[in-house]
Formats: structure tokens, sequence, C-alpha cells
């Protein structure tokens, strides 16, 4: 993998080298997409707390410092392994359609593509992807909650003052701030809230030289998680909150009652676990990404080992098996291509001092989710309805009260006496098992550690015509992926986003390791 492939110099997005440093601890690790957030949940690890008390904290934190891709207004999936009795659960809470959505008012255009991150059939209006029909019925806050009765140990109101003072200081405008809400002003700019907080005279707002960091005022927002901080999660479904969001959403036109919120319930199961490499892999089952990845995994022909890595004819061999799982998930769960920025999620994982290892993955779906910001409670809204395919009669077709296909697969590993070997997950849409299938086999087959497994190049093969080749790799890689699935050569850079964005962290002899992705400029691992 010595011969990189050379792009043409026009075509470059960056000329550097990108490295993330690894954090180790004996009492445990925090990493995230947000290097202050990982702060936020490693001080609760440092004060006592446990594996599930830190990534409530974090996950809260991400969702007040890195609103664009998850909060309390979108919807997550978990995967938990408790050390004490080797068990690993699952908790999906993810978006629904609201009881009241009407399929007939989704009128597919006649012509051309929508969906912003799936190549859907266009929808009149991209009533699917932009504003108030496009919100499901956010389950992040349920979910925790179930968490945090089931698993936790702080008071749940103690796990949410860090975010709260975060929340009133203000969202810092790094230039990533800037960049993601350039990403999305034409859309922001349609609504009179998220125009007020996120743009300047309706432009995104920018740093200035010499000067101290700005911070965007966050509306009502952080009102509203002190009262769920003072009063539970059951305000947000059942209480003058859920009246509040209910409101808002049926005066600007939108499906969600307050039947919708009473009845959500996050559901625990167990994990879909299966063997490869020596390890046990525990993930989430259902309409997920678990179950093409376990495919994936089966399908894989041995790999050689080789201690410099895997070879050409191994990278061919981790296409050929994802090429070939997306193929059925497409037959069997009415997937379809994406087609936009894929990293509109974000992904956490938390390993304490006894071994409890959390990986959650959380989301609003498309970057700042349906693009809208309750008045009342500064809620920035998810866009759940985006998940659903428009077309009638497919598996995953859009109808009322209907839980979505989702691309997520937060994932533990263990090793083969059940003691921890790994927790990771990632973000970026059908790209994220695909990375993940990677760096398990990188980390199992060719014993690299999660830091050299997450820095090495990858390929990405998520269902589309055409696989992506990383310009790190050599021409023999490219060939041999070339001749599974026609491949294009692309950068892995910052913006635009061409690979998921992994996290995780790995666990040796009661070390704790995380790392991250090195394209994600803000993110970052904490050791206690």
């Amino acid at each position: 993998m010595t011969n990189r492939i050379e792009l043409p110099k026009t075509d470059l997005q960056q000329h550097w080298a990108l490295e993330k440093p690894a954090a180790s601890g004996r009492n445990g690790v925090v990493c995230s997409h947000h290097v202050a957030a990982s702060q936020v949940g490693a001080d609760v690890l440092r004060k006592g707390g446990n594996a599930i008390d830190a990534a409530i904290a974090t996950s809260i934190a991400i969702s007040v410092i890195e609103p664009w891709m998850s909060g309390i207004g979108g919807g997550s999936l978990l995967t938990y392994y408790s050390a004490s009795d080797k068990s690993v659960r699952t908790v999906h809470f993810g978006m629904r359609s609201p009881k009241n959505l009407r399929v007939e008012d989704f009128v597919l255009k006649s012509s051309g593509e929508g969906g912003d991150l799936f190549a859907w059939p266009g929808v009149e209006g991209d009533i699917n992807v932009n504003g108030w029909k496009a919100i499901g019925v956010p389950g992040h806050l349920a979910g925790l909650d179930h968490a945090h009765k089931r698993w936790a140990t702080w008071k749940w109101q103690d796990l949410f003052a860090p975010s709260i003072a975060m929340a009133k200081k203000g969202l810092p405008v790094s230039w990533p701030t800037s960049l993601r809400i350039a990403t999305a002003a034409a859309q922001l700019r349609e609504d009179p809230v998220a125009a007020s907080l996120y743009l300047r005279n309706g432009l995104p707002p920018v740093g200035t030289a010499g000067q101290p960091v700005q911070y965007l005022p966050l509306g009502h927002l952080p009102e509203t998680l002190q009262t769920i901080a003072d009063n539970g999660a059951g305000v947000f479904y059942d209480g003058v909150l859920a009246r509040s969001i209910v409101g808002d959403i049926e005066a600007a036109g939108g499906y969600l009652s307050s039947e919708d919120l009473s009845s959500y319930k996050a559901e625990e199961q167990g994990a879909l676990t299966f063997e490869y490499g020596g390890k046990h892999i525990h993930t989430v089952d259902g309409l997920t990404a678990g179950p093409s990845m376990k495919l994936a995994f089966e399908r894989m022909a041995p790999m050689s080992g080789a201690a410099s890595g895997p070879n050409a004819r191994d990278i061919a061999n981790w296409a050929e098996a994802i090429r070939s799982s997306y193929e059925t998930r497409f037959e069997t769960l009415g997937d379809v291509d994406d087609s936009g920025d894929p990293a509109c999620t974000t992904h956490l994982t938390v390993v304490d001092s006894e071994g409890n290892m959390v990986a959650l993955t959380q989301t609003l779906l498309s970057i700042f989710g349906a693009k809208v910001i309750l008045p009342d409670s500064g809620i920035l809204m998810n866009n759940g309805i985006m998940w659903f395919d428009p077309r009638p009669g497919r598996p995953n077709s859009l109808a009322p009260d209907k839980r979505p296909l989702s691309n997520m697969a937060p994932t533990v590993v263990t090793n083969d006496d059940g003691t921890p070997f790994a927790a990771l997950g990632a973000s970026g849409g059908r790209r994220i098992f695909p990375s993940l299938l990677q760096i398990i086999s990188m980390m199992t087959d060719f014993k690299m550690d999660i830091s050299a497994a997450l820095h090495a190049p990858r390929i990405d093969v998520s269902g589309t015509a055409v696989s992506t080749v990383d310009p790190a790799f050599g021409p023999a890689v490219f060939e041999a992926v070339n001749s599974v699935l026609p491949a294009t050569v692309l950068e892995r850079s910052i913006s635009p986003i061409h690979y998921a964005l992994p996290s995780g962290i790995s666990v040796e002899d009661g070390v704790a390791t995380g790392s991250i992705e090195p394209s994600t400029p803000l993110g970052g691992a904490v050791a206690v």
C-alpha cells in the first residue's frame, strides 16, 4: 500500500496528513465527535459514574455543541455490554411516523430525485425532507430515560447539568460550525427561528481573526433542558413540554400529536450476536444495518492475516462481501442509494473502569434535521419521514405509525471468554456498516490496534453502482476493487465527506484506548 494513487492536482480538496491522538486509561475512556462532549462524559467517570451515566451526559452535551447532527428532537440506537454478567442488550429509540400522517400529501414529482441522503423519487415541495411535515416522532429522550432507569447510578438531573451550562453559554462559532451552517443555510433561512439563531443577515456566522470565539445564543433550549432535568423525560412526552411541542408543530401544519408522544416507548432487545475472527460481535437487530453487517461477515472469504496489513485481494474480499450484502438488503428491506453528504449523524462510545461498554449512535437524519426549530422550546427537530420510501407497495414505504429502516449499527465486540474487546460505531448513513466491517477485520484478522485501524485507508461499497477507493491505497488495490464494482478514487476529506466517520474504544489488559476517524475536526477521545 505504498504506491499511492495520484489524483489530478485540480481534484485535490486538501494537502495535509490527518492524524488524531488516541487516549488510554485504566479508569475509562469517552470518545465522541466533539472533544468537549467527551470531556463531559470523562468527568462523570472520574467522579464515579458508570458507562451509562457517562454516555447520557455525553449524549446531551454533543446535542448542544454539535446540534446539526443529533439532539432531543431526534432518535437513536444504543448497544450496552454489562461486565458483571457479560451480557449485551440493545435499546431502539429511533423516530416513528406520526399516527395522523397523510400519505396522500406526499405527491411524487413527475421526474427527478429527492430525499437528500437517499435517492428516492422527488416529492412535491420536498415536504418529506424539509419542514414541519417531515418531522417524525422523536425517541431520543425516551431511550436515554430507559437506559437511565435500567443501568445508571447518577441522578438524571446531575447528568444534564454540564449541558445546560453549555447551552446557556451558546454554540461556539468554530470553522466547522460555520461550514455546517453554510451547508444548510438555504433551508435554515426559510424558518424564522432557525434563521434568527444560526444566520447573521441571512449568512452563516464566521469567526473574526484576532478576536475571542463568538457564541450563538440557542434560544429557549437552555430552559427546555432545565425543564427536562428537573422533571424527567416524561415531561417531553406527556407534560407541559409535550403540549408546547405539539402546539408548535400543529400550528405550523405538521402531523405530530399528543398521542404520538404519550404512546412512544423505547424498545429494549437482545443483541444480534455472531462470531468472527475468534471474537463475538454484538450489534443491533431488526430494521437497522446490523443484519446486513452480519451477512457481509458471513460472506467474507478467509483473509490473509498478513502482518503488513490487508493486501489487494483482502480488500477486494471486503468489497465483494459488502456488495453482496447490500444486494440482499435491497431485495428484502427496500433500502436505496445514498446521494448526499453522509455524515448527518453522530456516534459516541464509553468504556468505564469495570469494563462496561456503551456504543450510542444518535441522529436528526439530515444535517439540521427538518431545518425547523420549535419557537417555544428551541428544539431542532428531525426529518425522520425522509427515512421512508415515498413510493407505495415497498417494504419501507411511507405509512402512519411506522418505524423506518435505519442504517445505524452501534456495536460491541467481546473476546471468546465474554470479556470486553471493543465498542464502536459511526456516522455516515449507508457507509456506516462497511466502515465497521473493515475496522473489525483490521483489528481481528490483522491484529491492528484501534488507532491504527481507524487511521488506515478504507474503501466504501454501500450499494451504489460505484465503489470508492482511498488514494492512499496503491494501484493494485484500485484494480482489485474495480474488478468487483466500478471504482472511483476520492480523498478522505473533511468536506465533502466521502467515507463514514467511525470511532471506538478497545480494551486490552484492563487498559481502554479510544480513537476516532482523523477527518473529524473537533472529535476526540478523553481518558480518565
